[in-house]
């Protein structure tokens, strides 16, 4: 198990936010290829 403190939590979540961003931008363009 690990142990994390407050920021390293924060931290990792923000990298979640970011990949889930990254994921919803990549499926907005491909959607905008497919359709154009």
């Amino acid at each position: 198990t690990f142990k994390f403190e407050g920021k390293d939590l924060t931290r990792l979540r923000q990298l979640e936010e970011e990949v889930k961003d990254k994921e919803k931008r990549r499926k907005k363009q491909h959607q905008k290829r497919v359709q154009g």
